[in-house]
This record gives C-alpha cells, structure tokens and sequence, in this order.
C-alpha cells in the first residue's frame, strides 16, 4: 500500500508534516503510539531511512518521544506540562530507569480515580545496591 504525502519539500519533511498534523489536531493524542517505521515506509513508499528521519524532526520539536527499539509516542505537549507539577524526592539508593506515557481505561482507570482512556505517566524505579 502506498500513501503520497502532499506538499513541498523532501519525503521525511512532508512525513513529518502528514504525523505533526494528526498531533496538532488531536487526532493522535498523548500516549498514542506512531505506526512502526516499517510499516510507514510501507505505508509511503519510502526507505526506512526516510522515516527515521522524519520521526527525528519530530523528536527534536518535542512532538514524539522515542525509545531503543520502541515506537514512538506522541509528547505531552508543553503546555500541558506547564500546569503539571508532581516532586518526589527519591532516596539515594533509587534511580529512574524508564518513563512511559500510556493510556489507561477500564478498571485500572476506575481504581485509578481517572477518566477512561487518560494518559498516565509510568516511572519505573530501581533501588541500587551500595556496595
């Protein structure tokens, strides 16, 4: 299946500008995974390079995050940070080993006291040992 992208410019920026629309407009919203870069160069008709390369500026405008071998994920867009605050001192023998936007629905978000389908923010932690 091949998809054309319109618009002016290289492959990887028209790629960019097909995902950045469908993130601007909530059509992907926060949490949402991007299709995997095989299958978007299928999709396009373009080597994976290319992709990659589109998923990159989107990265480096704060639009997707990615992850070592891993897909990437649609941001929380800034803004939305802004008015989100959450401090937590760790003890000296914890680290951060991961973070993970996810959407969460169900029972878990009735447990959690969220509305179905929200993103959450999952830190996951390591205690090291000293010595």
């Amino acid at each position: 299946m091949s998809a054309e992208v319109e618009g002016q410019g290289p492959p990887f920026a028209r790629i960019a500008d097909h995902y950045r629309s469908l993130i601007e407009t909530g059509v992907l919203a926060p949490g949402d995974r991007l299709p995997s870069i095989r299958e978007m160069a299928s999709t396009f008709d373009v080597a994976r390079g290319t992709v990659a390369n589109a998923i990159s500026a989107l990265e480096s405008e704060g639009l997707v995050q990615t992850s070592n071998r891993s897909r990437a994920v649609v941001s929380v867009p800034n803004e939305a940070l802004s008015d989100l605050a959450v401090v937590v001192e760790l003890p000296d023998d914890m680290r951060v080993t991961s973070t993970e936007m996810l959407k969460v629905s169900g029972s878990l978000a009735h447990r959690l006291g969220i509305d179905d389908r929200s993103s959450v923010l999952v830190v996951r932690l390591r205690r090291i040992s000293s010595g």
